[in-house]
């Protein structure tokens, strides 16, 4: 005769749900354990370098900060922009609300994947949400280039580019409570989906220790010599940069000067092989 205990834990070793949640908590906790043992490591060898650059980052908008102060008029015409955006944002929304048509303030590019979703323009909240965001990202940009105006080009550049990185991080669609899709698969998944997203997080920040490492595979279903590196040859030389890799030939005849093949440099080794055609 068995317990109650005894029942829920069979139950639950019978369910593939049950298991598999059980497998990323274990990934979370084993993530986190590696992500303690690398930050150590980086700690105790001195290593404080972070992607980006704090001093980078600071000096840029220190910059920009000093243009503004010079230029007062300029981050006044700004706010007054972002002003009228806002009241433009409220009079649509309540429109909507009253069942009026009305012409949106803002709409994303068509290429725009990131809110191509229905409930991005079928839901009123993640309808305001997304075009708040829009006219923001624009304000931003547009302050951005009239205050950097007197600045060198450089300078400008370094500017406009840290706040294009900022506005890409805040976009709506990174943030679970802002993301429609995520949000329903959770509930489908009764939260699943966001345990598995939390421990491919914290596994990629793990592998950089500290600094996240996206990973763009499963390593372990790549074997050296049958999914990668399948043709057979030897690396003759090698940098930081590349190796040069010298093939087998497939034949009994080759020619006296070798073919280099240079392929495009998209930050992975291997992606040419050599195989024989037959006639």
């Amino acid at each position: 005769m068995c317990d109650s205990s005894s029942r829920v834990q069979h139950a639950g070793a019978d369910n593939p749900a049950v298991v598999l949640e059980q497998t990323d908590w274990q990934r979370l906790v084993a993530a986190h354990a590696e992500l303690l043992r690398g930050l150590a490591e980086r700690t105790e060898r001195g290593d404080q370098f972070t992607l980006p650059d704090p001093a980078s980052v600071a000096g840029a908008y220190a910059s920009v900060g000093w243009q503004a102060l010079l230029q007062p008029q300029r981050l006044v015409a700004a706010q007054m922009r972002l002003l009228a955006d806002s009241a433009s944002l409220w009079q649509y929304m309540y429109a909507r609300l009253l069942g009026v048509e009305a012409r949106p303030p803002a709409l994303p590019e068509a290429k725009d994947r990131r809110f191509q979703a229905e409930p991005w323009s079928g839901n009123p909240y993640f309808d305001a949400l997304r075009q708040g965001y829009l006219l923001l990202a624009e304000e931003l940009l547009a302050a951005t280039r009239d205050v950097t105006a007197g600045l060198p080009e450089h300078e400008r550049q370094q500017a406009r580019f840290y706040t294009r990185q900022l506005i890409e991080a805040l976009a709506p669609s990174n943030h679970p409570a802002g993301n429609p899709q995520v949000l329903q698969e959770a509930l489908r998944t009764g939260g699943q989906s966001l345990l598995r997203g939390a421990a491919n997080l914290l596994e990629d920040v793990a592998r950089g220790n500290g600094q996240p490492r996206i990973r763009q595979a499963e390593r372990s279903a790549f074997e050296l010599g049958r999914d990668i590196a399948a043709t057979p040859g030897q690396v003759i030389y090698q940098n930081a940069l590349f190796q040069l890799i010298q093939y087998t030939p497939t034949t009994d005849e080759v020619a006296r000067r070798p073919l280099l093949i240079v392929p495009p440099w998209i930050n992975k080794y291997y992606v040419s092989r050599v195989i024989q055609i037959p006639d």
